[in-house]
């Protein structure tokens, strides 16, 4: 590890690196693991790229795996930027009880009002196990992994959503479980009028079958998918039939 990691390991919760956004929003990084959460965020051109191509303001955005809401937070900020008038409003899907205080400080302190919900996303209600790395809840996974430890969760039904209310904008960040839960959902795409998308795995059938199902549904890339480090980063929009 770098004297400079080690530093902020162990000095970031009292120095924090803060950044303020307006007089009443900010946004601080206790650890080097919310510092990663912020660079992969706003530090690459693929998310301002997103909000740039849009013609007008979503009035809801689901975000599924959530992390430390630093997507959330910047959709927020860039929207206020862009369309003054806008009012949009937030359900982020997190399902790692680890996260779940620095998702509430980071909501807190960017003034977002968002309804929070700790569960995996599925297409149907249920319970799943989620594995979490003792030492970095960073890493989540619903599969089993070295030195990981379950938890047991509830699974959110995002079907059931999309049926009560349209996604302007639905952001998956699920660690490869992207494949089934797109499956489950195609007959729920009308419901859906743009995707940011985080395709993990490597390149096989799935993610040609992936493409197939999205373009039946009416969905065409607008960027990428463009490769950021272990996994590909894409944004669609879905055109009414």
């Amino acid at each position: 590890m770098h004297l400079r990691q080690s530093l902020y390991r162990r000095l970031g919760r009292w120095i924090t690196c803060e950044f303020e956004f307006s007089r009443d929003a900010r946004l601080g990084l206790r650890n080097r693991y919310e510092v990663e959460s912020f660079k992969d965020v706003f530090c690459h051109f693929f998310y301002w790229q997103v909000f740039g191509t849009l013609k007008s303001a979503p009035r809801y955005i689901v975000d599924c795996g959530a992390n430390c809401g630093h997507f959330a937070v910047l959709a927020d900020q860039t929207l206020r930027r862009r369309f003054p008038d806008s009012t949009c409003e937030f359900l982020l899907i997190e399902p790692n009880p680890r996260l779940a205080p620095v998702l509430r400080r980071t909501l807190r302190q960017a003034h977002l009002n968002a309804r929070v919900v700790p569960a995996v996303v599925g297409a149907k209600p249920g319970q799943q196990t989620l594995w979490i790395h003792p030492r970095t809840y960073m890493t989540a996974s619903l599969e089993p992994f070295r030195d990981a430890r379950p938890f047991p969760v509830q699974q959110f039904d995002l079907a059931a959503e999309l049926r009560t209310r349209p996604a302007d904008l639905l952001k998956l960040d699920i660690e490869g479980a992207e494949f089934q839960l797109l499956a489950d959902l195609e007959d729920q795409f009308e419901r859906i009028n743009a995707l940011v998308l985080e395709i993990h795995g490597p390149v096989d059938h799935r993610k040609a079958e992936l493409e197939a199902r999205l373009a039946r549904g009416g969905f065409h890339a607008q960027i990428g998918p463009l490769p950021h480090f272990d996994h590909e980063l894409a944004f669609y929009t879905r055109q009414p039939r």
